[in-house]
């Protein structure tokens, strides 16, 4: 495959088959039709497709426009973070899946869950229903995306997409409920600081995934509409042990 990159290096269309071996996710592009070089939209190998931010004209050598579609995949999906960690608070279910790409939508659904969390957290001593409030609050989204598996409208990339909404609220359900049980009432708890929490840091103008002591900038490589495993106990000591390690 490498061999056969770069002899084809100088058409860029010729490449566009390879790059499924190049990224995790990212297995052609679309190219304008006037401008033949010109690449507009990133497509997974699941078919969903993400217009790029900027339109990136492929020319020169092949190592140089392969680094500019990494470049410019950050970029849009860096934008696209944007736009949710300044939308996502208060955003209905249904304009969560409408509005952003799938991975940006879980992203959504995280930077809020972990806002109304905290903040109730950091009201819990005195005002004793806080956690309650956010408890019913997570239940009401969980139920609001299961709601929304009835319609037969969707397609099938749409479906896998609230599934795997599901799929995280459940698991930051169940973290909302142990919260409660458990009576935690302080953000610097332990039970709260050991879970994966994410914030986008206007000040930093990125996304900060945060486990225990330890912060990580995201890295907006393009994921495509995955299906995603049931989070367990055991996944979240994971994370943990290997933020430590890391």
């Amino acid at each position: 495959v490498l061999l056969e990159i770069l002899s084809q290096g100088s058409d860029p269309h010729a490449i566009v088959p390879h790059l499924q071996n190049v990224f995790d996710s990212l297995a052609s592009l679309t190219f304008d039709k006037q401008k033949k070089y010109t690449a507009t939209m990133m497509v997974a190998n699941d078919k969903e497709d993400v217009p790029f931010s900027t339109p990136l004209n492929l020319a020169g050598n092949v190592e140089e426009y392969l680094g500019e579609i990494v470049n410019n995949m950050q970029e849009t999906l860096h934008d696209l973070c944007r736009d949710c960690g300044a939308e996502c608070d208060g955003m209905a279910c249904e304009e969560i899946v409408n509005r952003f790409p799938a991975q940006i939508g879980i992203l959504a659904l995280q930077f809020a869950w972990t806002m109304d969390t905290e903040d109730a957290l950091r009201r819990a001593r005195q005002d004793k229903s806080s956690m309650s409030s956010a408890n019913r609050k997570a239940l009401n989204t969980l139920n609001e995306f299961i709601t929304l598996t009835v319609r037969p409208t969707w397609t099938k990339l749409q479906r896998t997409n609230i599934e795997t909404l599901i799929t995280i609220q459940v698991h930051q359900k169940d973290v909302t409920d142990e919260l409660v049980k458990k009576k935690v009432k302080d953000p610097g708890d332990f039970e709260w600081l050991k879970q994966a929490r994410l914030y986008w840091r206007v000040e930093k103008d990125t996304t900060v995934i945060s486990i225990c002591d330890v912060d990580f900038d995201y890295q907006h490589e393009y994921l495509g509409c995955k299906e995603r495993l049931v989070v367990t106990p055991l996944t979240d000591r994971c994370y943990v042990t290997l933020s430590q390690a890391i």
